[in-house]
This record gives structure tokens, sequence and C-alpha cells, in this order.
């Protein structure tokens, strides 16, 4: 029909007609490229700003590193025990007399000191759990350290991702309008 109808039009006319389809067909498109609406904003953050967000604000890693300081705190402790103990106790008994409360009688006074030294010489239990606490606390610094550098190749993984997708986003436009333009040369082309 298309065809037909444009045989029977005139030069001019099929010409007027054909350059108002082409309008209404790149008119959009090209809104659409120079409107900065459309654009995708870029994401304006250094490398090393969005790594230290991200380790600052993961709860989880936070979880992590109280776990740490927990395995810390408790080969601290155990490390404590291992060491030698010195106590020295001194206690002073005064009596008085009954009748007479205010006065002390310091001749009957007792005075007594002891004195209790507690070397390490057989603390294999306590070498024991020393060690084990040890264990510990490197086996959570290195879930830290493996969670940490997790989270970095996560967010720098993301920032590359979104530079990507907005690069793309640009070409997909680009390549809408290079599609649109071909379909309206095609029907140029059948239409001539």
């Amino acid at each position: 029909l298309e065809g037909a109808g444009a045989m029977g039009e005139t030069e001019d006319a099929r010409q007027a007609r054909l350059v108002e389809l082409v309008d209404q067909v790149l008119g959009p498109a090209e809104k659409l490229l120079a409107d900065e609406s459309t654009k995708l904003t870029p994401v304006e953050i250094e490398l090393d700003d969005a790594m230290l967000t991200g380790l600052v604000q993961r709860l989880d890693l936070m979880n992590r590193r109280g776990e740490l300081a927990d395995a810390r705190r408790l080969a601290k402790l155990a490390a404590d025990d291992l060491r030698s103990v010195l106590n020295l106790q001194a206690t002073q008994v005064v009596s008085n007399n009954v009748l007479e409360p205010a006065g002390w009688n310091f001749d009957n006074a007792r005075s007594d000191v002891r004195l209790s030294l507690d070397l390490p010489l057989n603390r294999q239990q306590q070498r024991n759990v020393y060690r084990n606490a040890l264990i510990n606390y490197q086996a959570s610094r290195r879930v830290v350290m493996l969670q940490e550098d997790t989270i970095k190749l996560a967010i720098r993984d993301d920032l590359r991702n979104l530079a990507l997708a907005r690069e793309q986003y640009e070409m997909v436009i680009a390549i809408a309008l290079l599609v649109s333009e071909g379909v309206i040369r095609s029907y140029l082309w059948m239409v001539w």
C-alpha cells in the first residue's frame, strides 16, 4: 500500500513526508543524548577513600575485629597465668580491755607476716592454655585480614563495574541512535 500511495504522490510531497518521519524518529533520540538528566553521573570517589569507607562501615568486619580483640585479651590473660606470683600477707592483732573500750593494750599484740612465692616451675596446663590462646588469636587475625581483603576486592570490582556500566549505557544510547538511523535509511531506500 505504501508503494501505491507513494507512486501517486509528487516528489516534493514524498520528500516532505520522509523529512517529517525522520524528525519524528530522530528527534527523541537526539533529545535523549543531549539531555544531561538521562546520563549516568560518574561516581566521584577515589579508590582509597572508597576502601576506607567500606572497611569502616561494614558491621560484619567490626564483629570480626571485636572477636580479634577478645582473642588478644584471652592470650594476655593466659600469659599472666605463667608469671611468678609473690603474695605478702601481714596481720596485726591488738587486744583491748572490755571494761575500757578506749584503752588499747599493745603489750599482748601479735604480728604475723607471711610471704609466699609461686614459681612457674611446672605449669604445663597453663602453657597449653597459652599456646591455644595464641593459636586462636592468630586464626582470628587471619580471618580479619581475609575479610578485609575480600571487602577491598569487592569495592574495587564494584567501582570498575560502575564505570563500565556508565560507559556501556552511553554506548547503548549511541547504538540505539545508529540503529534508528539505519532503520530510517533502509526505509528511505525502500521508498526511493
